[in-house]
């Protein structure tokens, strides 16, 4: 072309800018015809943002769009945010027209927004028609991806689109709308990802982005945050119904990836509103179904390998989680994750230490919770085949800790068959009147609560096979139980009365943060303890003798740790302090056995009294450990707390030692 016909054509062209700058429908489709990001420049960007000025745009609640001369703004506006997507790609390229455009965007930031929803109002988009098709959703991919290209045209640009209310609005507005057939809208089909998922994701990275977006969905009626919540859920369901296996791998991980990255805001109300549309066992069971699909494909292990990212990931949303973390664990059990796990694993490469590492850590993770009635009532659900679990031992790093992990959770089923022990916190036994308790029987204060009419009663319930109706709860605190009237009456006069105001106000916040150990669990664990000592009671005591050669049986607390797979069993030496105590219970129990050096901390020092009158009476009783024991089980309760219980063991005829008063205390890492 000679330089006289390009500088007709470039004249030409300005004269077309000009003409759409005053205005026409047909100046303008003519010039969006004609743009090329060559020959964007600042007139032009002018020319668009005359016509996508947020006060043109028509009320649709009164069909402003109807009468002029709002009908004309609505005819030039979608041509002209067609053009923005030119501009978007002339930015990318030409950096001096860059800087040049960012003082005419910017402002333009709303308007562009509510142009686009005015759009999407009537499903209009181009390369469509100008007038909407039979199918919406086009007109929703189309403009996500023009948004898309306007976020990554500049850092500047960017930003001020997240900050921007409206843009979040707009963004809402995307995700939870559905078609005529209630389904949302994906796009699984093409070379790039569906745009609406990208440009959601965008949002959501960057911090100003996200709580905005957060604000927006929060400032709604309360019912919409479970709906928002809903549409993740939702958008999996349909993964199984549309998706290639492929396809469904790449949305799921992204879907799982923008619910970590709510997460990280607005945690525990968004939170809430997640677990109100059952997300863990939905999004468990979603890929479990993708992995049976896979098996139907041609090359099934290399898609299994890709499916362990989101597998990972959707445990990784509650690994670290302390509030509502047995229930989390219960829901993910729910929706078969380990079955799902198991079948993954031989996919993975033997070789690559990263992802055999991490799926250990997802059986550790899986286990520490195993050890809570219901979850265990979930495992009972998610059995796992037999050609699965072998394939297992074939991998030599793994046989070892599937053998370990299957072979606990078999014991921890067995004691959960068994009928559930009734809990009494009054230590001391209800004798006849004018019968004194002898010293020496210490050991045997327990309640038999077999004897009362009042007694707590097993019940079998959905979600937790060993509900309780605990008939003798302290109606204040909640913290304690009794097998009896008479019983609660004297642990009131003797304990009750000096713990209840500040068990009352601990137990309050626990259980407003989702992170209370039951009483339901406390009887289990007790149980689990008891047999747990029974099974590898030669072993314990091999390793007292070993530890501390010629130290009295009733000097040592063996602590079970079943955060653990397996248990680990750990010796703590009872040492009597030299201080008198002010407890009123004489010398005290040292210091180092109740706050154990400075790896855990006790917050519940109001209990410091129970637990010294426990490990003092069994340190200095008669019969010498003969007739009863005193071990410790700990348990996660979150990342943040573990449970420490302290039981009283008796021996039974039968020579098994069996369960009786325990104390439960919420343990801290301590800090320095």
């Amino acid at each position: 072309m000679s330089n006289y016909t390009a500088q007709a054509e470039r004249a030409r062209f300005n004269q077309l800018v000009t003409q759409a700058r005053d205005g026409g429908k047909q100046h303008l489709w003519e010039l969006q015809r004609t743009l090329t990001p060559e020959l964007c420049n600042t007139a032009v960007i002018k020319t668009i943002m005359k016509h996508l000025r947020l006060e043109l745009v028509p009320n649709l609640a009164i069909n402003e769009h109807k009468r002029e001369p709002h009908a004309t703004y609505g005819q030039n506006a979608l041509p002209s945010v067609t053009m923005l997507s030119v501009v978007a790609r002339a930015l990318r390229s030409n950096p001096s027209l860059k800087e040049a455009a960012i003082p005419l965007l910017t402002p333009a930031i709303d308007g562009i927004c509510m142009w686009i929803n005015f759009c999407l109002h009537f499903g209009l988009s181009i390369p469509m028609d100008e007038t909407p098709g039979c199918d919406f959703r086009q007109s929703y991919f189309i403009q996500s991806q023009l948004l898309v290209d306007l976020l990554d045209s500049h850092p500047h640009i960017r930003s001020m689109f997240l900050s921007s209310p409206t843009f979040s609005d707009l963004l809402i507005r995307i995700w939870m709308t559905e078609g005529k057939r209630s389904e949302v809208f994906m796009r699984l089909q093409g070379p790039t990802p569906c745009p609406i998922m990208t440009l959601l994701l965008k949002a959501l990275k960057e911090d100003i982005g996200r709580e905005t977006f957060l604000t927006r969905v929060f400032v709604r009626p309360k019912e919409f945050p479970v709906d928002f919540a809903a549409r993740f859920v939702l958008r999996a369901h349909q993964l199984i119904e549309y998706a290639t296996p492929a396809q469904a791998i790449a949305y799921v991980e992204a879907l799982i990836t923008a619910m970590e990255l709510l997460f990280s805001s607005h945690t525990h109300l968004l939170r809430r509103c997640f677990i109100t549309a059952e997300y863990l066992p939905q999004f468990a069971s979603t890929l479990g179904e993708i992995s049976d699909a896979i098996l139907d494909e041609d090359h099934p292990k290399d898609l299994l390998l890709a499916l362990f990212r989101p597998t990972y990931k959707l445990m990784k949303l509650i690994m670290y989680e302390t509030p509502r973390a047995i229930r989390n664990q219960r829901d993910l059990w729910a929706g078969n994750y380990l079955s799902l796990l198991v079948r993954i694993i031989p996919s993975l490469p033997r070789d690559d230490e990263g992802l055999i590492g991490a799926a250990l850590d997802l059986f550790q993770a899986l286990g520490e919770y195993t050890v809570y009635p219901c979850v265990i009532q979930a495992t009972l659900d998610d059995p796992v085949t037999d050609q699965d679990a072998a394939a297992l031992l074939k991998i030599p790093r793994v046989a070892p800790v599937w053998k370990a992990f299957r072979g606990s959770l078999n014991d921890r089923v067995e004691v959960f068959g068994k009928p559930p022990k009734d809990l009494c916190d009054n230590p001391s036994v209800r004798l006849p009147v004018n019968t004194p308790l002898r010293k020496a029987e210490w050991w045997d204060s327990q309640c038999d609560s077999r004897k009362k009419t009042t007694a707590m009663v097993a019940k079998r319930g959905k979600g937790d096979s060993h509900k309780r109706v605990e008939a003798k709860q302290c109606s204040r605190c909640s913290s304690v139980v009794y097998c009896s009237e008479a019983c609660q009456k004297d642990d009131w006069n003797e304990r009750h009365r000096l713990e209840c105001r500040r068990a009352r106000v601990y137990h309050s916040r626990r259980r407003s943060e989702n992170a209370w150990y039951s009483h339901t669990s406390r009887a289990f664990h007790a149980q689990l303890i008891a047999d747990t000592y029974n099974a590898h009671l030669a072993d314990i005591e091999g390793k007292v003798a070993e530890t501390y050669p010629g130290v009295p049986i009733c000097h040592i607390i063996p602590t079970l740790i079943f955060i653990d797979i397996p248990y680990k069993a750990q010796l703590e030496l009872i040492t009597p302090a030299s201080r008198p105590s002010s407890l009123g219970v004489g010398k005290r129990v040292g210091l180092e056995w109740w706050n154990r050096g400075s790896k855990v901390a006790f917050s519940q020092r109001w209990l410091k009294p129970r637990v010294s009158e426990l490990i003092k009476g069994y340190r200095n009783s008669e019969d010498g450990a003969k007739k009863t024991r005193v071990v410790e089980g700990t348990f996660r309760l979150g990342e943040d707390y573990a449970v420490f219980l302290s039981v009283r063991l008796r021996i039974s005829e039968s020579g098994m030692w069996e369960p009786g008063y325990c104390i439960a205390r919420y343990g801290t890492q301590a800090t320095a």
